[in-house]
């Protein structure tokens, strides 16, 4: 998966069929990007939202949001469910790749 640099997106986290997912129970989930002073965390409820029906969570990107990484940078990813109880559940879900925007058209203004 690929994100292009400087460019808003998002991403799409689907929850698996075999998974129950209560969110009356859970209090937020963070969605964390890099590592260090270029983590980026996004949360539910918030920015992130939950779609029912398609069983997933829309992460948006703003331009601001992709300049803390670079061109070419393989960022890792994680989601951590926090229960109203105050446990956690935490996975390591994977990576992106953060693209070089190539621009070759010509806009009039």
């Amino acid at each position: 998966m690929q994100i292009k640099y400087s460019n808003s997106g998002y991403l799409f986290f689907k929850v698996s069929e075999k998974s129950i997912l209560d969110l009356s129970i859970i209090s937020k989930v963070l969605f964390s990007f890099g590592k260090g002073s270029r983590q980026l965390i996004k949360e539910y409820p918030g920015e992130v939202t939950y779609f029912e029906k398609e069983r997933g969570f829309l992460v948006p990107f703003t331009q601001e949001d992709m300049t803390r990484f670079r061109e070419g940078d393989d960022v890792e990813y994680d989601v951590k469910f926090i229960y109203k109880t105050g446990d956690s559940y935490s996975t390591s879900m994977g990576n992106f790749e953060v693209g070089e925007v190539v621009n070759k058209n010509t806009y009039n203004v």
